[in-house]
């Protein structure tokens, strides 16, 4: 595909929004999210620890900005929850996992 300047010169355009389905967006935000959470805290799993952020960063990439960023912090919120909540009493979890996202 390819774009016409106001100069006449034709430009590729690689501006297309890729279309996915709203449920397996969804899918990769909760698989992140579990892995982010079995990568800190009580379980240390490296590959999760690099795994999980790449999976919520396309579900952020695949939103716009207002509607899809509620969604993030509530799933770093129940990550670092996820992760501390054997660790630290159940109270301080929650103020340090609401603090964190």
């Amino acid at each position: 595909m390819t774009a016409t300047l106001p100069n006449g010169s034709r430009q590729p355009t690689n501006t297309g929004i890729r279309a996915i389905r709203p449920g397996v967006s969804l899918v990769m935000l909760l698989v992140g999210t579990l892995l982010v959470g079995f990568s800190m805290g009580r379980w240390l799993a490296p590959l999760a620890a690099w795994i999980g952020p790449v999976l919520i960063i396309r579900y952020s990439r695949d939103h716009k900005v207002g509607p899809g960023y509620p969604l993030i912090i509530a799933a770093y919120i129940v990550a670092v929850g996820i992760g501390f909540w054997a660790v630290w009493p159940p109270l301080r979890s929650i103020f340090i996992a609401v603090g964190y996202g």
